[in-house]
């Protein structure tokens, strides 16, 4: 099996990319102004 150079394990490689959409989908929240018909959704990784 291939894994790249930089993880050790499979597992690890699957942490990291977790971690890399985790990253990409926060949003800090007290920057944006909702209006009244807006929707906060969570979503779990």
């Amino acid at each position: 099996m291939f894994y790249s150079r930089r993880f050790d394990s499979w597992d690890e490689l699957i942490q990291n990319i977790y971690e890399a959409i985790e990253a990409c989908l926060e949003v800090d929240m007290k920057k944006i102004e909702l209006k009244p018909k807006d929707k906060v959704l969570e979503l779990a990784v």
